[in-house]
């Protein structure tokens, strides 16, 4: 049973809208201010542009962290990491996948390397700031 309000406790910020990744190609995100909140979650959902030639291309999610809005961003180390990346292989379109960020930097940024092959997918994903020291937050997008 659905009893506790979250609308008024999250705040989604669209990070890429029907991105295309091409192969070879590191999509970056905007930079993501954290400030007054305490967790972040990425759903991410790619779908193969052209599934006739779908291979097992080799794809990578990157979380990169700063102290500084405009840098240097640094990979985040594994254990600042929730849930599990896609890495490797072929993306499932029916699924979203979710990455968790649970370090002390105040900015984001997600990359997503295209993959190796000739492949190309399109990317959508959210950033989901949640457990916000001031609610209730403004809710749109």
């Amino acid at each position: 049973m659905a009893s506790k309000d979250m609308h008024n406790n999250v705040k989604p910020d669209l990070v890429f809208a029907q991105e295309t990744v091409n192969a070879g190609i590191v999509a970056s995100s905007p930079t993501l201010d954290t400030q007054g909140f305490e967790s972040i979650e990425f759903m991410i959902n790619w779908v193969p542009v052209d599934t006739t030639t779908v291979d097992a291309d080799t794809t990578l999610i990157r979380l990169t962290d700063s102290d500084d809005f405009s840098g240097p961003f640094d990979l985040v180390d594994a254990t600042f990491e929730l849930g599990e990346p896609l890495a490797t292989g072929i993306p499932d379109d029916t699924l979203v996948y979710r990455i968790g960020y649970v370090g002390k930097k105040r900015y984001l940024r997600l990359e997503i390397k295209g993959p190796t092959g000739t492949n190309s997918y399109t990317v959508t994903c959210y950033a989901v700031k949640g457990v916000p020291r001031h609610a209730p937050t403004d809710a749109a997008v």
